[in-house]
Formats: structure tokens, sequence, C-alpha cells
């Protein structure tokens, strides 16, 4: 659903810098948003201990091993900028003036966790800083790891036991990281993309945010490009129709095998790959 309280579309004007970005292009507005939704999210699952650490989010650009490095010179960029803010500027002082990113970040906290439950998690009246004093901590203490992980740094895949050593992940990758590999507690998605060839088993296999999340569901954010996000939306669709095709078969006690295999999907997408379709 484009109008999801859970979805932030990417502005069709970061699209390009997004994808395919070069050495001098500067980060896209909506990366930094992100993150420090990212790390207003982790300070609210810390306080409420549900999920247990660590909290994840997931930057999933295009598969070249280029563009995973310039996120990732990006990322530590962006968090390098709010360390020296943090250095200069102290969230407890009555004349401190949060950072734009971090205010729309709380804007965006507050579509699904309204002002009084937070002051609940926060045990505080004033939240706001209270929580950039946390995100001070996660970003000054070094307890939230950058990681890339792709097929040129096998060395830095991340096994069951690293993921409790740090309260926070910052994971960015590409095919590697759309499937077979479980981003521990992933809460936040950054996925300047679109949608490929249109196969909808692969544009699912990238969705890492499907899963059991309700205990966190209200901390649940994408950032997406149109394109993807349009994709998601119609297969959605095609997955209720295929339910209701299913269910009266089922109502009917026929037999599946008399059940005709249709899919309703947008003209931009298939079920699979057009030699899987043939069988």
């Amino acid at each position: 659903d484009r109008s999801s309280k859970f979805s932030i579309e990417i502005p069709g004007s970061e699209i390009a810098v997004a994808t395919n970005p070069g050495a001098q292009d500067s980060p896209p507005n909506s990366l930094g948003q992100s993150m420090a939704y990212f790390f207003l999210a982790l300070t609210v699952a810390h306080k409420k201990g549900n999920p247990e650490k660590p909290l994840s989010m997931l930057i999933h650009p295009a598969t070249g091993i280029n563009t995973h490095e310039r996120y990732k010179v990006w990322v530590k960029a962006i968090i390098e900028k709010w360390r020296l803010h943090f250095s200069e500027y102290d969230p407890s002082n009555s004349s401190y003036l949060m950072p734009l990113e971090f205010r729309k970040a709380f804007t965006e906290l507050e579509r699904t966790i309204d002002r009084a439950s937070l002051e609940e998690i926060l045990d505080s009246n004033n939240i706001e800083t209270e929580m950039m004093n946390f995100a001070r901590y996660w970003i000054t203490s070094g307890r939230v790891e950058i990681r890339v992980v792709n097929s040129d740094r096998a060395a830095n895949n991340i096994t069951p036991s690293d993921w409790k050593t740090k309260d926070g992940w910052i994971v960015i990758g590409g095919s590697k990281l759309s499937r077979g590999f479980v981003v521990k507690n992933l809460a936040v998605t950054f996925m300047p993309r679109g949608g490929g060839v249109g196969n909808v088993d692969t544009i699912q296999q990238r969705g890492r945010f499907f899963g059991h999340k309700m205990s966190y569901l209200e901390l649940l954010r994408g950032w997406f490009s149109q394109d993807i996000s349009d994709a998601y939306t119609s297969i959605v669709d095609t997955e209720r129709a295929l339910r209701d095709s299913l269910k009266k078969y089922d109502d009917a006690n026929l037999p599946l095998k008399a059940w005709r295999r249709e899919f309703m999907t947008s003209p931009d997408l298939r079920p699979t790959r057009q030699n899987v379709i043939s069988l």
C-alpha cells in the first residue's frame, strides 16, 4: 500500500544518485533521514527491551561492489557529521537545535508511536532530550557496527554469535543479502533500486523486512524507490487474488489438480523466470 505508514518513498530527484552513485556525489537526503530514524528506533527498542539487541538497518542498493563501498563512505560521513555536531552541542542544553534529519525522524516515529507512549517508554516527559542523548551515545560509543557484506568481502560475513556483540548494525550489500541471509531484528530498510527484469520471486527475496516482527511492528520502516514500492504493492494484490481463487476451490471441496494457475500481475511483472513458468 503506497499510503502505508511503514513505507516512505525515496524522492524521484534523488533516485539517479541513490542507484548509481559517483565518487563526487553527496549522499541523498533520504539516506540521512533513514539513518536518523534508525537511531531513534534503536533507542525505543533498547528502552523496551523488545526486541532484544541488536536492532538492524539494511541498506540494499544495486549489486555492484563499488556501489556498496560508496554507501559505506556515505554512511560513515553522515555519522561523522553527527559526531562533530554532538561534540559541539549538548542535547540537554535548553538552546539546543536538533539536526533536520532527526526532526524529521521524530515526526516519522510519531506516525506509529504517539507522544504519550514514547514518554512512558522513555520514562521522561522530555523525550526529545532523552532520545537525542541516546542518539549521541549510539553515534559516539562504537556500539553500532557498519558492515559491508558481499562476495568481495567474505571475511565480513556476520555469524550468529557476532550479532549480539553490538547494540545495532547497519548492513550494506546486494545479492548476498537478498536470500539465505537473516538480518537480525531488521527494523529499517533503505532500498533505492528498481524491479530489475520483474521476476516476482526475486523481488520478494529482497524483502528481508518480511517475517515475524509483530513484537516491534511499530518501529518498522522502509525507504523505497517508486518502482520497487509499486512492485511490492502489485505483489500483494496478486497474492490476494491467488488466495481468493484457491479458497473457492477449497470451499467447494474441488480437487486441487483442477485449479488453473492464474496470476494477476502488473504488466511489468512475471511470477518467476520464463523457463520455470514453461514447466
